[in-house]
């Protein structure tokens, strides 16, 4: 990734140490960054400051082996969606086991994740990170509605063809 100084605004990237943490080789560079598949680790990570990751977080956990855990970020349950409840929702159907507490989410992921069947999910932080984790599963997908990314990365179904395919973008 080209062009993202670590004076970013955004707290998306919080994504490269919740990344790191779950065992990719993260390699970082003055406006850049580069991530490659590690050894699956599992995490615990406190969103307080990056919410808008929690279902990301979530599918994450949900295909690492072992216990991991989401906590803070308690206003997700106020998002386009209630995140926190459709997180466990969605981390269930990759075929991890979940806890909800009252803390944040307790997720045993599965090596194996198993195809999505979601097809009437429409909040675009969801339907991304279904579509993350549709890219490790067990078989073909359905997660959502398509221009539900619209609000948020317009481009997102190509950028995911592209890094799914091997390509890179700058």
């Amino acid at each position: 990734m080209d062009g993202v100084g670590e004076k970013w605004p955004q707290a998306d990237l919080a994504a490269l140490e919740l990344l790191d943490s779950a065992g990719a080789n993260v390699n970082r560079w003055s406006g850049g960054a580069e991530v490659s598949f590690g050894r699956p680790t599992p995490f615990r990570v406190d969103l307080t400051d990056a919410p808008d990751l929690y279902s990301l977080a979530g599918v994450l956990a949900a295909m690492t082996p072992g216990e991991s855990r989401i906590v803070g970020a308690s206003q997700v349950v106020f998002k386009e969606s209630n995140r926190k409840t459709a997180t466990a929702r969605l981390t269930r159907r990759l075929g991890a086991k979940v806890q909800e507490t009252s803390q944040g989410l307790r997720i045993y992921g599965t090596s194996r994740p198993k195809a999505l069947n979601l097809p009437h999910l429409s909040d675009h932080r969801l339907v991304m990170s279904a579509a993350v984790g549709a890219l490790a599963a067990s078989g073909p997908s359905t997660v959502g509605e398509r221009q539900a990314v619209r609000k948020s990365y317009p481009g997102f179904w190509s950028t995911l063809r592209d890094l799914s395919e091997g390509g890179s973008r700058s």
